[in-house]
């Protein structure tokens, strides 16, 4: 197991890692910039309104309940099971798995306090006739909570894992995004400062992953410690039987 770890936390090629860099701050300046604009011009502009009732308006019943399941049960009833069952293989898909976990700490603490200061209304809040599928929030819009998860697992995994695995992921978090437009409860800014806000957390964990290899390796060898004890009074037992 040690060996295996070791081939999963080869170094990084000098290159890759100022690529991860150049990212990094790129999607920060960009999270920022938007950001900014959301802050001193408003949510209801006129192109954020424009894009937000040109989705919202289209909304068909064949598709409602389809897109309210999506919204509940899209974020932790898919990516929470999705870094569980990562896990259990070890090598390069527990890898996946951790990164997976921090990234969505990160995003969850970043998002929570991101939507504080900024302070933005729901459209339902500002805006009349909007169709508002389900329960209206009573948190603030900017930026999408379901949108930073989501966008932060998609990003990770097109990173760690193999594109038969990715990119499934990838579009089940860009139909959880729309979906939250769909159903009246986000600006389309709100799904864009989400995203960004995703990828910065997602490229600072990718870029920070050597500092994290300590902590990957202690999680991983008290995992593998639990499941052998386990085998082993396990086996104990039936022999006794």
């Amino acid at each position: 197991m040690q060996c295996l770890r070791e081939k999963v936390y080869d170094l990084v090629p000098l290159e890759v890692h100022v690529s991860l860099r150049i990212r990094v701050i790129l999607t920060a300046c960009f999270f920022v910039a938007i950001s900014l604009l959301v802050k001193l011009l408003g949510e209801p502009t006129p192109i954020n309104t424009a894009l937000f009732r040109l989705i919202n308006a289209h909304q068909y019943i064949y598709l409602n309940t389809f897109m309210l399941d999506l919204s509940r049960y899209g974020r932790e009833y898919v990516w929470v099971p999705v870094v569980f069952v990562l896990w259990l293989p070890g090598g390069e898909y527990r890898r996946c798995s951790f990164l997976l976990f921090v990234t969505f700490i990160l995003a969850i603490i970043l998002g929570t306090a991101t939507k504080a200061i900024m302070a933005e209304p729901r459209p339902f809040d500002v805006l009349g006739g909007v169709n508002v599928i389900g329960v209206r929030p009573t948190d603030y819009s900017y930026p999408s909570g379901h949108a930073v998860i989501v966008g932060a697992g998609a990003i990770v995994a097109l990173s760690a894992l193999p594109k038969k695995y990715s990119l499934p992921l990838l579009a089940e978090a860009l139909a959880v995004s729309y979906s939250r437009m769909y159903l009246g409860v986000h600006w389309p800014a709100d799904i864009l400062g989400g995203w960004l806000l995703a990828a910065f957390c997602a490229g600072l964990v990718l870029y920070e992953e050597y500092r994290l290899k300590p902590l990957y390796e202690f999680l991983s060898d008290l995992w593998d410690r639990i499941i052998f004890s386990l085998r082993y009074h396990r086996e104990e037992e039936e022999e006794e039987e």
